[in-house]
């Protein structure tokens, strides 16, 4: 699977990395509720564009019991109010992820990505935030 980035108005150049097979994808949307169910829309399309893929889902703690039984996720993991960036990489530790794609800019889970190695990183970029 190729996963593309836009160059000036199209989209054809194939990002570093993406010629690797995608066997792991995170997907994260720690924010409002409203937000992460509006986000649960896109989890059964990715299921059927990538059956294969393990797909783990990050959302707010207190978001998880909306979520558990889905059958478009293979896992969940929680993100704690408040949770800072080594508190998660500690939680987390020992799990891996071909790519991540991050559905709401937050700076705490983009540093998570980076921090845990994740190869290729996907989502928004906002004034500062445009490492990405």
């Amino acid at each position: 699977m190729k996963i593309w980035k836009k160059s000036e108005k199209h989209w054809h150049t194939p990002l570093k990395g993406s010629d690797r097979p995608l066997r792991r994808l995170l997907v994260c949307r720690p924010d409002r509720l409203g937000d992460m169910v509006i986000t649960t829309s896109c989890l059964e399309p990715l299921r059927r564009c990538l059956p294969d893929v393990h797909l783990t889902f990050a959302v707010r703690d207190a978001f998880l019991p909306l979520l558990r039984g889905n059958p478009h996720v293979d896992e969940l993991l929680g993100i704690p109010a408040g949770a800072q960036v080594q508190e998660l990489c500690a939680s987390w530790e020992g799990k891996t992820w071909d790519a991540v794609a991050h559905l709401n800019p937050d700076p705490v889970m983009e540093e998570v990505s980076q921090q845990t190695g994740v190869p290729i990183r996907v989502g928004y970029s906002r004034g500062k935030r445009e490492r990405l």
